[in-house]
């Protein structure tokens, strides 16, 4: 599932980001710059009945502790993206989050398109953060969801 999504962002940086947008009787608007995040979370997705996207913390799955020498396994695995454009006025963006199981549960495996200001919201609940995530600080126009 995670590999469509990496298919699909790739296409969306080929055929839309960087290149011009034509306009009928107006100047082009200049190809854009499609910068990435990716991370991981502690967060697990699961999607309620009615199709909302929910973090949730209880789902929390380690393995050792720092004491053990071993390593944590992350719930989750996200990327979001922000293309830029010359002016701003024709920034777009996107989300992606999916669970990071093992097996084929298909109530684990959950993999969604969601928006940046969703991902910053469940990120914060991830890490219990006192102050918003900002994934984009320097250009609010990347909470502008591609929709």
């Amino acid at each position: 599932m995670w590999s469509q999504f990496e298919g699909r962002i790739r296409e969306y940086a080929r055929l839309q980001c960087t290149r011009p947008i034509q306009r009928h009787g107006h100047q082009a608007v200049p190809a854009g710059t499609l910068y990435l995040l990716t991370g991981t979370s502690f967060v697990r997705i699961q999607q309620q009945q009615n199709n909302q996207v929910v973090g949730n913390a209880d789902f929390v799955s380690q393995i050792g502790n720092d004491n053990t020498g071993r390593i944590f396994v992350p719930n989750s695995l996200w990327t979001a993206g922000c293309c830029v454009r010359e002016n701003g006025q024709y920034t777009k963006s996107f989300a992606v989050m999916g669970n990071n199981v093992q097996n084929n549960d298909q109530n684990l495996q959950l993999t969604l398109r969601i928006t940046v200001a969703q991902l910053q919201g469940i990120l914060a609940e991830d890490m219990d953060a006192l102050n918003t995530v900002k994934l984009f600080p320097g250009d609010a126009n990347c909470l502008r969801d591609l929709g």
